[in-house]
């Protein structure tokens, strides 16, 4: 086991058996959210597998999967926990150095936080952009009746916005009366940024009681952080 950890009482989550790490090494904790080396640590953390089944589990090459798992293993993340015998030489059984892992955010970089954030993200913002897209398409199947509209404003500005026809911009509320979307700038005291953040609480949490009609899934993001001028960069 590396230095880098150090033993923890189990979290609530862990089982009686659970032996919960701290990762306080940034170059552990960098590997662990990194996406060429984070399904590794998923499957072998409380199981053990050879790097032919990860290779399969994974879909991955079998070099590939053999690199990552040597990168992890040198990283003091991975340990062999025993060698099968077979024709010619052994298959080496991989198993996560614990069963249960935290990562402390002061044992990343703040660029390796952020990309983590922002691998998050990007699924988040790729699922609401796969159903705007098809909300865009149900609404308007009719080809030429729905695109950018590229113009200049009265102040010189480039713009870009919806529009049903040359010239004819879209009203979003009217075309799709179930769908909004918001992004501003609030200049709020903390009392007023804590009152707002429980108002919206409080509203998206009623509305999963209401089942009047054929309910239909909508996703909801809503985001409430403080932010700097350079944040808008």
């Amino acid at each position: 086991m590396s230095d880098s950890f150090s033993t923890s009482s189990p979290a609530p989550a862990c089982s009686s058996e659970c032996e919960c790490l701290t990762v306080t090494d940034a170059r552990q904790a960098a590997a662990m959210i990194h996406p060429e080396f984070s399904p590794l640590m998923d499957a072998l953390t409380g199981r053990e597998a050879s790097v032919g089944a990860l290779a399969r589990e994974l879909d991955w090459p079998l070099d590939t999967a053999h690199y990552r798992v040597k990168k992890l293993l040198r990283l003091g993340l991975l340990r062999v926990v025993r060698e099968e015998k077979r024709a010619g030489r052994p298959v080496k059984v991989y198993r996560a150095v614990a069963d249960a892992f935290f990562l402390p955010y002061s044992s990343f970089t703040h660029a390796t936080l952020e990309e983590k954030f922002l691998r998050h993200e990007l699924q988040v913002a790729r699922s609401l952009v796969r159903s705007y897209v098809r909300l865009l398409h149900d609404t308007f199947p009719q080809p030429g009746t729905l695109g950018p509209y590229l113009f200049r404003d009265e102040a010189g500005h480039l713009q870009e916005d919806l529009a049903a026809a040359p010239g004819k911009l879209l009203d979003l509320a009217a075309a799709f009366p179930t769908t909004t979307e918001h992004l501003r700038s609030l200049t709020l005291t903390d009392a007023e940024a804590r009152h707002l953040r429980d108002v919206l609480d409080a509203l998206a949490a009623e509305f999963p009681r209401r089942r009047a009609g054929q309910p239909l899934t909508h996703m909801l993001r809503l985001w409430l952080v403080p932010a700097r001028e350079e944040d808008w960069q």
